[in-house]
């Protein structure tokens, strides 16, 4: 969906929305947030992630090299924290493996640059390891 070039929203046999609409609207709940017990309304973060990634491709079709607007993505890095706590997943890799679709400044599904490849054979604990240990190499830090 986040990745989508236009999206609605169903539910029910005849209702629908336009997701520009519900984007508009999480964006305006978690802007009010102090006001409102976001644990009440269950999905608007999730609803509010993908509004954000929905947005900033939106912004990355539409726009020219060089264009302020152009590079707007997040670091995987910074995908990944959005993501960690709230998607669950059966198997804990494929909530990171889901994310590996996703165009993040230093991933480019779209032309064959994942940030790593999805590798069930991994243990978990090796998967992070090998994760983390790409992304202090990416942000130059040693190891």
């Amino acid at each position: 969906m986040a990745l989508s070039a236009t999206a609605s929203m169903f539910w029910g046999p005849s209702a629908s929305i336009s997701w520009i609409y519900v984007s508009r609207a999480t964006n305006y709940i978690i802007l009010t947030k102090s006001r409102l017990r976001l644990d009440m309304i269950p999905g608007v973060q999730n609803a509010h992630l993908l509004s954000s990634i929905w947005q900033a491709e939106q912004q990355e079709r539409s726009a020219e090299d060089g264009d302020a607007v152009k590079g707007q993505r997040c670091t995987f890095k910074h995908l990944f924290e959005l993501t960690s706590k709230h998607f669950v997943a059966t198997d804990p890799r494929d909530g990171v493996f889901g994310i590996f679709g996703i165009p993040a400044r230093d991933a480019d599904p779209d032309n064959g640059v994942l940030f790593l490849e999805p590798d069930h054979r991994l243990a978990l604990v090796r998967f992070y390891v090998k994760m983390f240990v790409k992304q202090g190499l990416m942000a130059g830090e040693s190891i």
